[in-house]
């Protein structure tokens, strides 16, 4: 991953807040950062110490959390059969909005 943390999970100082604030955030929160952060660990970002150590908090209060589980999830949606056909038109009532814009 590039050197700028802009892109990063974690922004300038959310290391330090994620460490005072983790038993603030959800079970579900916590579980989609750690997965984000597997993710970018995945890519080839290197966590700074801190960032390891906040990460290593987080682990603890998620539980039996397994980034696997949502890396499958995504995975099946993803590449799962659609059911619906697509809609070829649009629905009347936005064609007489569109039209309304253009009048104005």
């Amino acid at each position: 991953m590039s050197e700028s943390k802009s892109g990063s999970v974690f922004a300038a100082g959310k290391a330090k807040w994620l460490l005072k604030n983790a038993e603030k955030l959800s079970e579900d929160e916590r579980a989609l950062l750690l997965a984000i952060i597997a993710l970018e660990k995945d890519t080839g970002r290197e966590l700074t110490p801190e960032e390891q150590k906040a990460i290593d908090e987080l682990s603890a209060k998620t539980g039996d959390f397994r980034p696997d589980d949502i890396i499958d999830a995504v995975n099946q949606m993803v590449t799962a059969e659609t059911t619906r056909h697509p809609v070829d038109e649009w629905p009347s009532a936005i064609h007489k909005i569109v039209k309304r814009k253009k009048q104005e």
